[in-house]
């Protein structure tokens, strides 16, 4: 299929339906379904718990989305080259600004991040299907809220607000439940910045959303196979 065939479509073009529908999943994602399993499943351990949290999450965005998904293949698959150059470009500046700000946090802060901890734990208990979850379930439901969903709908409007509204919403999704414990914990935000702004800009400059699944899969699949290596 040739470039003018399938020109490059702005990010935010899911259906009406589409839009309104993983919108209303997102306050399911960040809160009624991990309670919802505390609740209703009391006998399930963490690792279980993000199976059937990330699984459920993938299966309800999937099928919301699926016309979006196919879609999105024909930029990806258009510009193949140029895409992976860009995924290639974005992940050497989510490594560059990760080293950033953690050099900024070093003289502030003592304790791991308490989000990365918990992953860690999980996957020295259990590496197989927490790496999984990890690699393929987080990325794909992750990418279909964010950047999709939100960054989508609110760049129709005002592309620096969906920057901005994207970025810290996506940062605070990963350590809220941990501030609302100790509330020195959000200090943490901000080591997810260089992710949430890139994972976005990936996204808005590509026009498909497989970019940003992939840009978040390889992110997440080398952290996940450094701590396998460091603990083997």
């Amino acid at each position: 299929m040739s470039r003018r065939e399938h020109p490059l479509p702005a990010p935010g073009s899911l259906s009406l339906a589409q839009r309104i529908l993983t919108l209303l999943w997102l306050p399911m994602h960040l809160i009624g379904l991990p309670v919802a399993l505390v609740l209703l499943f009391p006998g399930l351990d963490e690792l279980e718990i993000n199976l059937v949290y990330y699984g459920v999450s993938c299966l309800v965005l999937v099928a919301v989305n699926f016309t979006a998904l196919r879609r999105d293949f024909d930029p990806l698959c258009d510009r193949l080259a140029l895409n992976l150059r860009i995924i290639a470009v974005c992940y050497g500046l989510i490594l560059l600004g990760n080293m950033a700000v953690n050099l900024i946090l070093y003289p502030f802060v003592e304790d791991l991040n308490p989000n990365n901890d918990a992953v860690m734990e999980m996957l020295d208990e259990s590496y197989g299907p927490m790496a999984g979850v990890v690699i393929f379930l987080a990325p794909i439901a992750e990418e279909l809220l964010f950047r999709a969903g939100l960054f989508g709908t609110i760049r129709r409007k005002n592309k620096a607000l969906a920057y901005v509204v994207t970025i810290a919403v996506f940062a605070a999704y990963h350590v809220w439940s941990f501030a609302l414990v100790d509330p020195s914990q959000i200090i943490f935000v901000v080591q997810y910045l260089p992710a949430a702004f890139l994972l976005a800009w990936c996204y808005d400059n590509t026009g498909s959303i497989w970019c940003s699944i992939f840009l978040h899969m390889l992110n997440n699949g080398v952290s996940v196979w450094l701590l396998g290596m460091g603990g083997a």
